[in-house]
């Protein structure tokens, strides 16, 4: 297995920028900012891609986030997946998992979706074959929040500093999928995490928003109409 593709899941629109949903997203973009990236918009895969050299293995990637809504994230790979002769077994994806902590991580290989209405959509477009790492936004506070509105709920200033705490070792967990391969990241890096909670509620189905959003996660990426603009 060589992981060529390497992908963040989230939700696209400024409205969605910084929200637990889009935790993929914050992994991609901090990456990208660390191989010093650019980001080129696609509209024929409805993705944002950037080409990529790992530094150390000199390994050539792709940086990928799809520009449909989460659960149309397969919708959105299965054309560039298609063009560039990927298989699923070529691409780790980073998405958000509510029933590990901020901060906590975990890398796996196969599994059910657990209720992510993205990855529900990757194992029925692409297939079960990709390496997950799941990044924790957890645990959900407070407890009768609704599920949507907590995911889909921004991170607060005491969360974002976690966060930020955090990313080097998201990003090293991620690079040591795609240069040392799945089987040694799990080894290294799913440590059992103490708070973990098995109990609670997976996320919910049906939790995405549905209406059109304008495609512009950050300021910095062009409106739609505009040139290289994705219009969804």
């Amino acid at each position: 297995m060589s992981i060529r593709v390497i992908v963040g899941l989230g939700n696209p629109g400024r409205e969605y920028e910084d929200t637990r949903h889009n935790i993929g997203f914050v992994l991609l973009d901090h990456l990208a900012r660390q191989w010093r990236v650019a980001w080129e918009n696609k509209a024929r895969f409805f993705c944002q891609i950037g080409k990529a050299t790992d530094p150390l293995s000199g390994k050539a990637c792709y940086l990928v986030k799809p520009w449909k809504f989460m659960n149309r994230s397969g919708e959105a790979l299965r054309p560039f997946l298609d063009f560039h002769r990927f298989a699923a077994a070529d691409m780790v994806v980073a998405y958000d998992e509510i029933q590990l902590d901020l901060g906590k991580l975990k890398v796996s290989v196969r599994g059910s979706a657990g209720g992510h209405n993205g990855v529900e959509d990757l194992l029925q477009r692409v297939g079960p074959d990709f390496t997950r790492l799941r990044l924790g936004i957890g645990p959900k506070t407070p407890k009768e929040i609704d599920m949507k509105d907590f995911v889909l709920g921004k991170f607060s200033a005491d969360e974002k500093k976690i966060l930020e705490n955090h990313l080097p070792e998201m990003e090293e967990a991620l690079l040591s999928v795609v240069r040392d391969g799945p089987d040694k990241a799990m080894n290294r890096f799913n440590r059992k995490p103490k708070n973990s909670r098995p109990e609670e509620a997976k996320q919910t189905k049906n939790n995405e928003p549905k209406e059109k959003l304008p495609f512009d996660l950050h300021s910095r990426h062009p409106r739609p109409g505009t040139a290289g603009g994705i219009d969804d």
